[in-house]
């Protein structure tokens, strides 16, 4: 699976171990798949503000996805050891 800047980074880290992982802003879920790949013991959760996508990552890619706004996030604090959030920041509006 090819994939733009974020497979290199992750790479970096496939030799830590995470029990899990929180896909922030996960789209149609190609972060998502990759991060199972990498570390396939780990549970990883996807979230996304979109409905369609939510439904289309737990679907297709079978991890819990939720639907939620980043901003808010239904999370508790420190649930996670790694947490990753790409190709959001174009869809954050300036004035926060």
């Amino acid at each position: 699976m090819l994939m733009r800047i974020e497979e290199p980074l992750l790479s970096r880290l496939s030799p830590l171990r995470f029990k899990r992982i929180l896909d922030l802003g996960c789209g149609y879920g190609r972060v998502t798949s990759y991060l199972k790949i990498i570390w396939p013991d780990a549970e990883v959760i996807a979230l996304d503000i979109s409905r369609k996508s939510a439904l289309y990552v737990k679907k297709v890619i079978d991890v819990d996805c939720l639907r939620a706004d980043g901003l808010e996030l239904p999370l508790r604090d420190e649930a996670f050891d790694l947490v990753t959030c790409t190709q959001v920041i174009e869809h954050v509006e300036r004035d926060l």
